[in-house]
C-alpha cells in the first residue's frame, strides 16, 4: 500500500493495523489503488449520487476527491455515544492537540460541531450544511477533530463553484466575484488545517478561485460533477 494511500486512510478512517488483514479491506484497497493511479475517481461504480458524495467525504480531508468506502471493524454500539475517544492522530512523541483527537463520527454530538463550524465557515445562499449531518450520522468510524472542520470546508467550496457556475449562465459577475473571494477564504482556513505534505486542498482551493475569477472555468464543470455530485440547494 502507497504511502499517501497510508496517510489519507489513517486520517480518514482511524484504522488499526490488524484491520487491514479481512481479505474484504484488501480487495478494496487493491482497487483503490488501481482507481488512483488511473484516475478513474469519477468512474467508480456507484448508483446513487448521495452514495457517491459519502465514499468521496471519506477521505476528502486529505485531499483525494473520491476512494471507495472500505468497512472497518469497529467498536460496540455503547463506545459510539461519546464524541470524543481520547485517542490522539499524532505520532509517539508529538505533543497531543486537541485537532487531533479522534472523533466519532456517528455520535449525536458530531452535529453539533458541524453546525458550529458551518456558521463559521459560511455557505453560498440557499445550501446548508444538513445533508452532511445526515451522512455523518450513518459513519461507524473515526476521524481526527480537524477533519470535521475538512469535511465543512469542502462542503462549504462545493456550495460557491455549484452558485458560481449557475452565475456564470445568467451573467452574473459580482455572485462570481463573490465565489471566487469566498473560495480564497476558505482555502486560507485549509491552510490552518493541513500542511502542504499532508493536503493540496488550499491549493487546489485557490486554482478554482482563479477559474472563476478568470472566466475561463476550465475545471469548475469537472469539479462540480465529480466532487459536488449530491450537494444541491436546500432553499430554491
Amino acid at each position: 500500500m502507497s504511502d499517501d494511500i497510508e496517510r489519507t486512510l489513517r486520517r480518514a478512517t482511524a484504522w488499526r493495523d490488524e484491520d487491514l488483514d479481512a481479505p474484504q479491506v484488501r480487495s478494496a484497497l487493491a482497487g483503490m489503488r488501481e482507481s488512483v493511479k488511473a484516475g478513474r475517481f469519477a468512474e467508480l461504480p456507484v448508483r446513487r449520487r448521495r452514495r457517491r458524495l459519502r465514499q468521496r467525504l471519506t477521505a476528502i480531508i486529505a485531499g483525494v476527491i473520491a476512494v471507495p468506502t472500505i468497512a472497518l471493524a469497529t467498536p460496540a454500539a455503547a463506545d459510539w455515544i461519546s464524541l470524543r475517544t481520547g485517542r490522539f492522530d499524532v505520532a509517539p512523541g508529538e505533543p497531543e492537540t486537541a485537532a487531533d483527537e479522534y472523533w466519532r463520527i456517528n455520535s449525536p454530538e458530531a452535529a453539533a460541531e458541524l453546525r458550529a463550524y458551518a456558521r463559521e465557515y459560511g455557505m453560498a445562499p440557499g445550501y446548508t450544511i444538513e445533508p452532511l449531518v445526515e451522512i455523518a450520522a450513518g459513519q461507524e468510524a473515526q476521524m481526527a477533530a480537524r477533519g470535521f472542520r475538512g469535511w465543512v470546508i469542502f462542503w462549504s467550496e462545493c456550495s460557491w463553484t455549484l452558485t458560481a457556475a449557475e452565475a456564470r449562465e445568467r451573467d452574473d459577475r459580482a455572485t462570481q466575484r463573490a465565489a471566487g473571494q469566498a473560495l480564497r477564504v476558505l482555502a486560507d482556513r485549509q491552510d490552518e488545517l493541513f500542511s502542504p505534505e499532508e493536503s493540496n486542498a488550499a491549493e487546489y482551493g485557490r486554482m478554482l478561485a482563479s477559474d472563476i475569477e478568470s472566466g475561463r472555468f476550465e475545471h469548475i464543470g469537472d469539479w462540480n460533477r465529480n466532487s459536488c455530485a449530491g450537494i444541491e440547494k436546500t432553499d430554491r
